[in-house]
């Protein structure tokens, strides 16, 4: 063979060799942004239907109540961040705190419903709450679970099924950093969720405020308060008028009915 066609050769060879390398580094690098992806994008977020929390506009200052209402295929974990500014109003004995309703595919057809309340304990209303709850016509009640209403602080939610400690922890929002609900570990596909707070959210200064659950967003409006309604000055001068003017009124309609 010619030593031309050789070199012709070998040159194709290492330049084959090269697209083959340059290939399955564009292979490599593809693997490791998709791991990256999936890594920090959850798998649930494609899963969340709708997500809503209402009033989806409320008073800056205020304390109020709201409502979270989210639909999905199924989950069995997720996350819902809770805007910065967010505050927890600490409860008084007996006060129902919170009551979440669940819908979920069981393992027989149809779809079943169960509900847990939050009540603050008769004692200890500050640091304990009572959790009942009544899953598919099973009830039962935990007594005395340890809670947290300080900017920033975590809570441990805990089932009152014996089986099944721990469930979900809370991260309440600081006035410059985001909170978290994380739940976690659940036994069957939840398909509807629906949390209902009591009058213990305590509303940050006027803007807008996102709430996210595993990516999908849902955006409250915090408005100022309405400015008071000016009410009548009256000097010391225009009190003493008004004073004469109902006295000689008075007066006349006197002496008018001894006539």
């Amino acid at each position: 063979m010619k030593k031309g066609m050789k070199k012709g050769m070998k040159k194709e060879r290492d330049e084959a060799e090269k697209s083959g390398k340059k290939l399955v580094g564009v292979v490599m690098v593809g693997m490791v942004v998709s791991s990256v992806m999936m890594a920090f994008i959850p798998l649930a977020t494609a899963q969340v239907t709708n997500f809503e929390v209402t009033p989806a506009n409320n008073l800056a200052g205020a304390t109020s109540a709201y409502t979270i209402q989210l639909n999905t295929t199924n989950f069995t974990s997720l996350n819902i961040n809770i805007p910065a500014g967010f505050k927890a109003k600490t409860p008084s004995a007996g006060d129902l705190i919170a009551e979440v309703d669940l819908w979920w595919d069981g393992p027989g057809p149809g779809t079943y419903y169960g509900y847990v309340n939050f009540t603050a304990n008769a004692t200890d209303p500050s640091n304990k709450v009572d959790v009942y709850a009544d899953i598919s016509q099973t009830p039962a009640t935990l007594h005395g679970m340890a809670v947290n209403y300080a900017e920033g602080a975590i809570t441990s939610i805990q089932s009152p099924f014996g089986a099944y400690p721990e469930r979900a922890n809370l991260t309440l929002p600081t006035a410059s950093a985001k909170g978290w609900l994380n739940i976690s570990g659940l036994p069957d596909n939840i398909t509807n969720v629906t949390v209902s707070i009591g009058e213990y959210v305590k509303n940050p200064t006027t803007g807008d405020y996102t709430f996210v659950a595993d990516g999908v967003s849902e955006p409250v409006h915090i408005r100022a308060p309405a400015p008071p309604v000016p009410v009548p000055e009256f000097n010391i001068f225009g009190l003493l008028a008004l004073v004469a003017i109902l006295t000689v009124a008075i007066a006349f309609a006197t002496l008018r009915r001894k006539k």
